[in-house]
């Protein structure tokens, strides 16, 4: 159908020309896409070197699109800043982790590991869907350590708690498995002079808490490594472990 129209802003039928949405044959208008399971996982306001960090998770058996998904920074004197967007064809997988971080030049500003900061994430769309508030989630005037975090325990649906070694890019592990900084290891991984073993099934992947790979360990083979504290990762699970 072809419209003209006539000087007073009507079409000759007497419609209104500004009364019609007009869209091109063949543009794009958007697309719904559901955010359910996308959650806030993690968040680090200090790590070594020099890195701040936010950490994403989804929930759910499907891949998630990011594009345009933004996140906002509310620091302590309740300033609001955009810090960084998603670009087009983003995605996080099923069941996978996104790290956005200020050292790799996604986040444009820093996040305090001491002081009062919420964080948002916010869909293309302008719907909240997560939140994250230091007062309000962990407590005022708590703070994480250096390599230390935020974290929600289990992922993505467990409630906020501080951790002295952040697992960025990999699970948090389970509520029950944190005690005194020190993960208990379950019969699958023991910890004995500077030596860890594997009695599982697969690989278990030896992270440090700067989330470098330092070993992996296939099904009953052992590994020896430095002092310090590490993530041992396998298909199942992850745990946090010293090693003295």
């Amino acid at each position: 159908m072809t419209f003209k129209s006539t000087l007073d802003g009507t079409t000759e039928g007497g419609i209104r020309i500004d009364d019609i949405l007009l869209t091109g044959v063949g543009e794009d208008t958007g697309k719904t896409v559901d955010y359910t399971g996308l959650t806030l996982n993690e968040i680090c306001g200090k790590a070594d070197p020099d890195d701040d960090w936010i950490e994403l998770y989804n929930t759910t058996s499907a891949s998630i699109d990011l594009s345009g998904v933004y996140v906002v920074k509310t620091d302590e004197e309740g300033k609001t800043k955009t810090i960084f967007t998603f670009p087009s064809e983003s995605t996080i997988d099923a069941n996978g982790f996104v790290v956005v971080a200020t050292l790799t030049g996604e986040l444009t500003a820093g996040i305090s590991n001491t002081k009062q900061v919420g964080i948002e994430l916010v869909g293309a769309d302008g719907t909240s869907i997560d939140k994250f508030d230091r007062d309000t989630n962990v407590g005022t005037d708590v703070s994480h350590d250096t390599n230390g975090s935020y974290a929600r325990i289990p992922d993505g649906t467990g409630t906020w708690q501080v951790v002295t070694t952040a697992t960025r890019g990999i699970s948090n592990g389970s509520s029950s498995s944190i005690a005194d900084n020190v993960i208990s290891a379950t019969s699958a991984v023991t910890i004995a002079n500077r030596t860890i073993s594997y009695n599982g099934v697969g690989e278990a992947y030896i992270y440090s808490v700067n989330g470098q790979l330092v070993s992996t360990i296939s099904a009953n083979e052992k590994a020896e490594i430095a002092n310090g504290f590490y993530i041992v990762k396998t298909a199942e699970k992850a745990i946090k472990v010293i090693v003295k």
